[in-house]
C-alpha cells in the first residue's frame, strides 16, 4: 500500500500492479495554466486506486487537469474525489474519463466533482465520462457547481452565527465532506483562511 499527500498536481503516468493500492490525498491552494494530465493505469487483477483532491483557489488561480483511469484487469477498483471553494476569478476545469475494458469484469469505478462557488466571478467546467466495454461492472460519475445555499445561511442565522462565520462554517463542511483523515489533517491551515 502507499499513501502519498500531494501539494500540487503534475503530469503523472501510473501504472498499478497486480493487488497494488494507491491512495493520493491532494490538497492545492495555487494554480497553474497548463493543463495536467494524469493517467493511471489498473494493470493487475485488484489494483486499487483512490485520490481525494482539495481545491481552494483565490484570484486568478486557474487549475485545468485531464484525468484517464484505465482498467485494465478484472476486479480493480477507483476513486477519484474532487472538492473545490473558489473565490474572487478563480477558475477550475477537470476532464475526467473512466475507461473499463473488455477483460476488466467485476471493477468498480467513481468519479465525483464538485465546486462551491463563493464569488459571482469564479467558475468551473467539469465533464466526468465513462467508457464501459464490459459487462458486470460497477460505474458511476457525478459533478456539480453550486453556491452557498440561503436556506443554510438563513438557518445558521437563526442559530446565532453571524453571516462570514456561517459562510466559512458552511464552506469548510463542503470541502471536507468525505474527506479521508490525512486530507482533513492536511487542509487544517488552509481552511483558518476560509
Amino acid at each position: 500500500m502507499k499513501n502519498e499527500v500531494l501539494k500540487k498536481i503534475s503530469d503523472t503516468t501510473l501504472c498499478l500492479k497486480k493487488g497494488e493500492l494507491v491512495r493520493w490525498v491532494s490538497v492545492i491552494d495555487q494554480g497553474w495554466r497548463t493543463p495536467k494530465r494524469i493517467s493511471i493505469t489498473l494493470a493487475g487483477v485488484e489494483a486499487q486506486f483512490e485520490w481525494f483532491i482539495a481545491i481552494i483557489g483565490r484570484g486568478e488561480d486557474s487549475f485545468p487537469f485531464d484525468v484517464q483511469v484505465i482498467h485494465a484487469a478484472s476486479r480493480t477498483q477507483s476513486k477519484i474525489t474532487a472538492r473545490c471553494l473558489l473565490f474572487d476569478h478563480a477558475h477550475v476545469s477537470f476532464a475526467g474519463n473512466a475507461k473499463i475494458e473488455k477483460r476488466a469484469r467485476a471493477s468498480d469505478t467513481h468519479l465525483g466533482f464538485h465546486t462551491l462557488l463563493l464569488s459571482d466571478h469564479a467558475s468551473a467546467r467539469m465533464i466526468p465520462s465513462l467508457e464501459i466495454l464490459t459487462h458486470d461492472v460497477r460505474a458511476s460519475h457525478a459533478a456539480s457547481v453550486d453556491r452557498l445555499s440561503e436556506s443554510a445561511l438563513f438557518y445558521c442565522a437563526s442559530r446565532g452565527l453571524e453571516e462570514d462565520d456561517a459562510r466559512g462554517l458552511l464552506a469548510r463542511a463542503f470541502l471536507l465532506q468525505d474527506a479521508p483523515l490525512p486530507a482533513v489533517s492536511a487542509c487544517t491551515k488552509l481552511l483558518q483562511t476560509v
